[in-house]
């Protein structure tokens, strides 16, 4: 009995194989025409029907009847990697408020990790680093947004106030 991998793009793979396939379509043909039935051995991970991220195994077997012999079990490994999503990414000053001449750090964290920033207002635009170090003369909102190869996450902003000194 063999079998394959085939994913909807009507890619097949085979053991040791590995690819971004999407969902997939399990399927097996035996030379006897009997039906062959699928099960995991791992169903933390993976299910016939259902996935989540690990290594998956997968097990074809095929019932004998009056004229063939049960076949012998089939298994085959995929590895299932977590769908990538775009960071959600928040920004900090510190400090957020800051005297005249004073500086500020603004840092963006990012889950996912963000492979990429684009920096908006003031000294940070153009800057394509998580941090970015200020010294605004009035107080001054800033904006990133991280993206990773799932797209561009959310825009996050910060402000950064110049408090005026009393006489």
């Amino acid at each position: 009995m063999g079998w394959a991998i085939k994913s909807r793009r009507g890619v097949s793979g085979s053991n040791g194989r590995e690819g971004d396939c999407g969902t997939g379509t399990v399927y097996a043909t035996a030379t006897s025409g009997l039906a062959v039935t699928f099960s995991s051995t791992t169903p933390s991970v993976c299910t016939v029907t259902g996935i989540a991220a690990g290594t998956c195994i997968i097990a074809a077997d095929q019932a004998g009847d009056a004229g063939y012999s049960a076949a012998t079990q089939v298994v085959q490994s995929i590895t299932v990697i977590a769908a990538l999503t775009p960071p959600a990414c928040t920004l900090t000053a510190a400090p957020s408020s800051i005297a005249p001449g004073g500086s500020s750090t603004l840092t963006a964290s990012c889950s996912p990790a963000a492979t990429g920033y684009t920096w908006t207002g003031g000294t940070c635009a153009g800057k394509t680093t998580s941090t970015c170090t200020v010294t605004p003369r009035s107080t001054t909102t800033y904006t990133v947004t991280g993206t990773n190869s799932a797209g561009t996450g959310n825009a996050a902003s910060a402000s950064v106030v110049v408090k005026r000194r009393r006489r």
